[in-house]
């Protein structure tokens, strides 16, 4: 069998569609897990067991504030509320959040480990600090300031010498009379 050949048959799904269909419906809301919160008589929302492992669960398959929030029937604002005001709450999401970090760091290093170079640059940068051109220090090391110098001119002046039509210095020599070893 060819090269071309086994090349052509690996492929076993058509593209993506990148554009919705005109007559396609719009995707339902996400609904609230009942049982998930409790309102009390004044009208205080509280997280239940079962929202927290909601919340968990969701958080690790990588759910956003919004999507926790609509699982659990409340505003963005209110889960908000309910992470500062009910700590389990915030532990609930922390640890699925955790849990999702640790998925995708596995299939990272494994697919470092098989020799796919990116996955291996992307771990050395966002873990342990490293660049590609200029050194600086560690994530828990000293913080460094950049530090750009301005020449000293009017915002026309400047703008002149970036768009290239400035004129050339009155007292310097045209480029052509200078020689390679000449001193000024």
């Amino acid at each position: 069998m060819g090269l071309v050949t086994s090349m052509a048959r690996k492929r076993t799904s058509a593209p993506a569609e990148t554009e919705p269909k005109p007559d396609a419906a719009p995707p339902e809301p996400i609904r609230a897990i009942p049982g998930t919160t409790v309102r009390d008589a004044d009208g205080t929302v509280t997280v239940t067991e079962r929202g927290l492992g909601v919340l968990e669960a969701g958080a690790a398959a990588g759910a956003g504030t919004a999507t926790l929030a609509a699982l659990l029937g409340v505003s963005r604002a209110t889960l908000r509320s309910l992470r500062d005001r009910q700590p389990a709450v915030d532990e609930a999401v922390s640890r699925g959040q955790a849990t999702e970090e640790q998925l995708l760091v596995g299939i990272l290093r494994r697919s470092a480990a098989k020799g796919f170079a990116p996955a291996a640059m992307f771990l050395l940068k966002t873990r342990h600090g490293y660049r590609e051109t200029t050194p600086v220090a560690p994530p828990d090391g000293p913080r460094t300031t950049n530090v750009f110098m301005v020449p000293s001119m009017s915002p026309e002046q400047f703008r002149s010498i970036v768009e290239g039509t400035a004129t050339p210095v009155a007292d310097a020599p045209p480029p052509k009379e200078l020689t390679h070893g000449s001193t000024r």
